[in-house]
């Protein structure tokens, strides 16, 4: 694809967004996290929400969060292994009971 015609595409086809609001302190976490995992440390290296394109599936936010794209373009965040278990038990104690009732 010619920059051109990139740069077109990104005016056309911004990608989809998610909100996503954190502790600074479990951000951080978390970011670390990302580091010390198999599955995340390499990805989303130099690729940012800016830089964005139809063919990057991992990027960070300005916050050092990653994210996945997946095959419909949905973002999607990435839990880094050693936030899995608090995150699931977050979720699943809270008293709105977001995972399930029981």
């Amino acid at each position: 694809m010619r920059y051109e015609d990139k740069l077109k595409w990104l005016e056309d086809h911004p990608p989809p967004c998610i909100h996503v609001h954190m502790d600074p302190a479990v951000r951080k976490e978390w970011v670390k996290g990302y580091r010390k995992d198999p599955a995340f440390k390499d990805k989303g290296k130099d690729t940012d929400e800016s830089t964005w394109y139809h063919g990057t599936r991992f990027y960070k936010d300005k916050n050092g969060l990653l994210y996945f794209r997946d095959a419909d373009f949905q973002a999607r965040l990435c839990v880094p292994r050693n936030q899995r278990n608090a995150l699931l038990s977050q979720i699943h104690d809270s008293p709105a009971e977001l995972a399930h009732a029981g």
